[in-house]
């Protein structure tokens, strides 16, 4: 007797495609009965990470906005406004100013309240980020379907970044909008919603450097503007000594995480640079060279590809970018699980590469790589935090990186399809 392949394909996405409804239905069910905890006065499942933008938002609302990036404040302000917080529990806030502008109107409302606000608007901002993804897509209905409730499900976004209000999920959408566009042939406009990834700048750690490197000036150009515009808010909402309070505290997450991010749950982080500190149990040079080794084995090909595959313009140049944007979730400084969940209109926009390139030779290879890909990527995003605690090993790091030589191995030896268009010179 033989076992039928095809049927047991067919059942398996459609397996997926409910497990991965019900694991988004588990999701909002949670953030009720977060909300509900907060509104007793319990902490059940904990405070959410959105705590420290609340208290951000509320020093721009009763303090001097020079005052945003002191700590002690918002410590204190986060104990007084959020009862259900522990006492051994910080949230300091590092992210640019633009995030406390935008949930300033949120921080006058109790803080549970809020909470439930700015997890509604984080469900719109994912809704509006996945319908950009299908829109990258040309593949049949059902598979879209399926792509999408997949990636709502994918645990770095729905229970790590959406339930917790992190802003990841805006970052999604402005991924999305940029590959969106660059693959519409709008390479100024797409470096303008590139910047906006610049709200948290290890967003754009590597990917920066290395568009910059690119030789695409106009989507330098777009990125260029975008960034003066956002340092301008910036600046214009907390001032020359907020600036530098801002700098201030970049300086000192940065020695923390040289240091081997002592305060920081590092179990959460799947950047190279943690990956070996926990695979070597602890920081120093040996991390360091080590990352250095994975650097000089990709970046090289990486950025050769930009300019001897991406002048070509079209499909090669959008590949390049999410092979640039894969290899800053693994170069950052730090990279917390929920940040993965930008992976997703990469991952999307390259699977529809691959798809319209299956009839050409070594297509149907390329499709099966990438499916074993994805499977590997959702799988362990499920596993990846207790195999760290367990044993300080974290597998989604490993795929990451094979993800991420996959998209270099399919610039220079894929067959994309399409007659190239002409590339922005």
């Amino acid at each position: 007797m033989t076992l039928d392949w095809p049927w047991v394909k067919r059942c398996s996405w459609v397996a997926a495609q409910i497990g991965s409804l019900l694991i988004a239905l588990f999701s909002v069910g949670l953030g009720v009965k977060v909300f509900v905890d907060l509104r007793a006065g319990r902490c059940g499942l904990g405070t959410p990470d959105y705590a420290g933008f609340y208290a951000a938002a509320t020093i721009l609302n009763d303090y001097p906005a020079s005052r945003l990036y002191d700590r002690e404040l918002q410590d204190r302000i986060l104990h007084s406004r959020v009862p259900t917080i522990r006492p051994d529990r910080h949230f300091p806030f590092a992210h640019t100013p633009v995030v406390a502008v935008v949930v300033r109107p949120l921080a006058r409302l109790p803080f549970a309240w809020s909470y439930a606000v700015w997890l509604a608007v984080l469900t719109a901002i994912a809704a509006a980020g996945l319908k950009v993804c299908q829109g990258l897509l040309g593949w049949p209905r059902d598979a879209v379907r399926g792509a999408l409730l997949l990636a709502a499900a994918f645990p770095p976004l729905a229970s790590e970044g959406w339930l917790a209000g992190q802003w990841c999920v805006v970052g999604l959408f402005w991924v999305a909008l940029t590959l969106r566009l660059l693959r519409a042939d709008w390479p100024f406009a797409a470096g303008l919603a590139l910047s906006m990834c610049a709200v948290k700048p290890t967003l754009l750690m590597f990917v920066a450097p290395v568009v910059l490197l690119s030789g695409r000036i106009r989507l330098v150009a777009g990125a260029a503007v975008g960034g003066v515009v956002l340092a301008a808010i910036c600046l214009l909402a907390i001032g020359p000594d907020g600036a530098l309070g801002y700098v201030d505290t970049l300086l000192t997450y940065s020695r923390r995480m040289s240091a081997g991010a002592e305060g920081f749950k590092i179990f959460k982080h799947v950047d190279l640079h943690s990956f070996f500190v926990m695979l070597y149990g602890g920081s120093g040079r040996l991390p360091r060279i080590s990352v250095l080794v994975m650097a000089a084995g990709l970046v090289p090909p990486l950025l050769a590809a930009w300019w001897f595959r991406a002048h070509r313009g079209g499909d090669w140049q959008v590949l390049a970018l999410c092979a640039t944007l894969t290899g800053n979730i693994l170069f950052s400084a730090y990279t917390p699980i929920y940040d993965v969940s930008l992976l997703i209109p990469n991952v999307l926009l390259t699977g529809d590469l691959v798809y319209r390139c299956r009839a050409e030779p070594r297509g149907q290879t390329w499709w099966t790589a990438y499916g074993t890909l994805v499977a590997m990527l959702l799988g362990s995003a499920w596993i990846t935090q207790e195999s760290a605690l367990a044993c300080g090993f974290q597998p989604l790091t490993l795929v990451l990186l094979a993800w991420a030589w996959f998209q270099v191995a399919l610039l220079w030896r894929g067959p994309l399809p399409g007659a190239p268009r002409q590339a922005d010179a």
